[in-house]
Parts: C-alpha cells; sequence; structure tokens
C-alpha cells in the first residue's frame, strides 16, 4: 500500500487557512518541535556577519495553534532573527513572547477583526497567563493536575490576511528588528492512516482533495512543501492479541513480520554512491540494526552538498521495518534516557561523585522509575504483539 505520513509547509500569509485557525495566546515549550526535520533554513544575522544555515528545530519558534479543516495541521511561528547558536532552548523567554503577543498579534486582532468578535479576546498576555494558572493557583483542581490551562481561541479565515498584513508591517517599526523575517509553517504528522491506499493515484487524490478543502494552495510554494510519501509491504495475514496464530483452522495463513535485510539495504547504497560519484555532491548514509541481528537492519539516507537529487525534490529517505510503531511513543523509545545507566552503579559512588561535584548527577529513585517504566512497556508491547 502507499500513504502519506506528514506534510511540512511554509505559507506565505495566514490567509493559508480556509477556515481559520484554532490558536492559543499562551503557548508552551512541550509543543515545540524537538526532532531534525532534516530541512535547515537560511538566517541573515546581524553585524555585516555572513548568513548561516541553521537545523529548522534548532531556530526559536512557538506552537501558535492548529489550522481548522480536514487535515490535521499544527501552525508555527518561527522567529530567525532570535536565534543565537549558545540559545539553551529553541522557545522564545517570556519577555519575547509577551512583546509579540501584547505588541503585534493581539493590536492587529484589535484592528482588524469587527468589535462583536475582539471582545471577546484577552487584552493581554499577562492576562491569559493568569486565567490559564487560575484552577491550580486558586485551589480548583488538584496541584497533582496540570498547573495551567489552554485557552483556545478560533480566528475566522475571514479575518487572517489583513492580521497577518499588520502584524508584518508592525515588525519594520523600531523596536522589532529581532522579529524580523518571521516564518509561517505547517506540520501534519502521523497522516499515513487517513491516507492510506492501494495505488499511488488514490493516495495522492485522497490527499490533494483533503488539502485543498483545508489550505488555499494559492500561499504555498512548491519550493518550501515538502510530504512524506511512503510505500508499504506488509504480510496479509494478521495475528490477534490473545488468540491462537493462524486461528482455529490448521490451513489459516499464518502472520509474518517482514523486516529489510542488510545486505540489500547495503548494496543499495552502493549503487547510490556509484551514482553520485558522477554527480557533485554526495549521500550520508545511517545504518541500524534491529534487535542486535546481524542480518536485518533499517537505514536512512540524506542527500547532501549539491547532490541533484535535492533540488529535485528528495530531502531524505528512510527503509523500516513497521515493527519499530510497537515501541514508539511519540517518539519516546524504551530506555532511552541516559540517566538509567546510573541505578548499574554503587549508591554509594554515585553520591561521593555528587559530594565531589557539589551537583546533583542523577536522581536515582527517578531513574529507576525510569527503568521499570521502559522495561513494563517493552513487556507489555511485545506481549500484545506477538
Amino acid at each position: 500500500t502507499f500513504d502519506i505520513d506528514s506534510i511540512m509547509v511554509m505559507p506565505t500569509s495566514l490567509k493559508v487557512a480556509n477556515h481559520g485557525i484554532e490558536f492559543n495566546i499562551s503557548p508552551q515549550y512541550i509543543h515545540n518541535i524537538q526532532n531534525d526535520l532534516h530541512f535547515k533554513i537560511h538566517i541573515n544575522q546581524i553585524s555585516g556577519q555572513k548568513a548561516v544555515t541553521v537545523r529548522l528545530d534548532k531556530v526559536p519558534h512557538f506552537r501558535l495553534g492548529i489550522i481548522s479543516g480536514l487535515v490535521h495541521l499544527e501552525l508555527f511561528v518561527f522567529l530567525p532573527g532570535l536565534y543565537d547558536e549558545t540559545r539553551p532552548s529553541n522557545f522564545p523567554t517570556q519577555q519575547q513572547l509577551r512583546r509579540f503577543f501584547d505588541h503585534l498579534l493581539l493590536p492587529a486582532l484589535a484592528r482588524q477583526t469587527d468589535s462583536h468578535y475582539a471582545q471577546h479576546i484577552p487584552s493581554s498576555y499577562a492576562h491569559v497567563q493568569m486565567n490559564g494558572q487560575a484552577p491550580s493557583a486558586e485551589g480548583l483542581i488538584s496541584r497533582k493536575m496540570s498547573k495551567e490551562t489552554n485557552f483556545i481561541y478560533h480566528l475566522p479565515s475571514d479575518y487572517l490576511g489583513n492580521v497577518w498584513d499588520s502584524i508584518v508591517d508592525h515588525i519594520r517599526d523600531p523596536g522589532f528588528h529581532d522579529f524580523g523575517n518571521i516564518v509561517l509553517f505547517l506540520c501534519g504528522k502521523n497522516l499515513k492512516i487517513q491516507f492510506n491506499k492501494t495505488t499511488p493515484l488514490n493516495c495522492f487524490s485522497n490527499f490533494l482533495h483533503c488539502l485543498k478543502h483545508t489550505l488555499d494552495l494559492r500561499y504555498l510554494d512548491k519550493e518550501t512543501t515538502w510530504i512524506d510519501f511512503g510505500k508499504k509491504v506488509v504480510h496479509p495475514a494478521m495475528g490477534i492479541p490473545n488468540q491462537p496464530i493462524g486461528g482455529n483452522s490448521h490451513h489459516a495463513v499464518k502472520p509474518h513480520t517482514l523486516l529489510w535485510r542488510d545486505c540489500c539495504l547495503r548494496s543499495y547504497k552502493a549503487r547510490i554512491c556509484n551514482v553520485i560519484k558522477l554527480e557533485k555532491g554526495g549521500i550520508q548514509c545511517a545504518h541500524c540494526s534491529w534487535a542486535l541481528t546481524s542480518e536485518s537492519s533499517n537505514m536512512m539516507s540524506v542527500p547532501t552538498g549539491r547532490n541533484a537529487m535535492h533540488p529535485a525534490g528528495l530531502a531524505y529517505s528512510q527503509y523500516y521495518t513497521w515493527t519499530k510503531e510497537i515501541f514508539d511513543a511519540g517518539k519516546i523509545y524504551p530506555f532511552m534516557n541516559d540517566g538509567i545507566e546510573a541505578i548499574a552503579l554503587d549508591p554509594r559512588l554515585t553520591k561521593a561523585c555528587q559530594l565531589a561535584g557539589r551537583a546533583t548527577v542523577v536522581n536515582p529513585k527517578q531513574m529507576h522509575h525510569a527503568y521499570l517504566a521502559s522495561r513494563d512497556r517493552t513487556l507489555q508491547q511485545r506481549a500484545d504483539s506477538t
């Protein structure tokens, strides 16, 4: 079968959303992009320095909201002017967020929307922050629950174009140069089930139908639009948890797990590298063995330099078994926490290191809990999937 797992777009205006957006005036760090998306952005630095190319997830940004429509798309605002390689986080500071909302977005909403709409929008960033903390701070919910409540507001498509134009215009005013070159970014992930079809034509037809319903394609640029298109080869038989393998019938087809052969992937890599030798640029490949086996592996390849694949539209390729989904919990894999290794140390040695360094290296109880959680999740998933 064929599917489209994700789409990433840099639209030129908020007007791209046909049915409006659900926006949040109090963004949170947890929603930020933390993984390498295999894309980079050019940043023009000040003081006459040369432009630098930076991974997209390293640029300061925040999630503004969700696009309304048939395709689930998150809307991010990237602020390249705030980039600093020494910056500890890709999330703007509270002061920077306050300046953006209090001096750019909220005034734009007040100027460009009708009064019957504007009266429902909070007056300031601090206003929203205090409202979000009220249930916990004022004792209406348990403190063990989330300390902050999100308030979502719908912004109709009729206002989007004028609101965005107003924001861009005021960024040119003195005092807002650090918000210059602002970039909108739409990201839709985990769409493979929604757009899973038996032919590439049916897959793309269904996807484009939903995309045109959600977005105005006039505000998209093909140079900043990426689609993750995949092909799956799976065994037709499927096992059912807590049921005999192959059913009760002796003639039933038993399910199988299909894996990539390591020798085949390396042969493909060699062929690609031989072709690249005739062209400019190169290709970077990463192999990962599967379950510590020597005959099965996964591979990711990324065109580098002036490789003709990238201008042609191929940003990266992945060859992996779908069994990874069993252990994938939002990009959190079992035993992923490096601090778990500390539980193998003698507690007295850990304490001595902490005293010598005058700092807490890890919390042994917390790491022990993390280990048990990973272990239990692995055992449960393995038992239910075999």
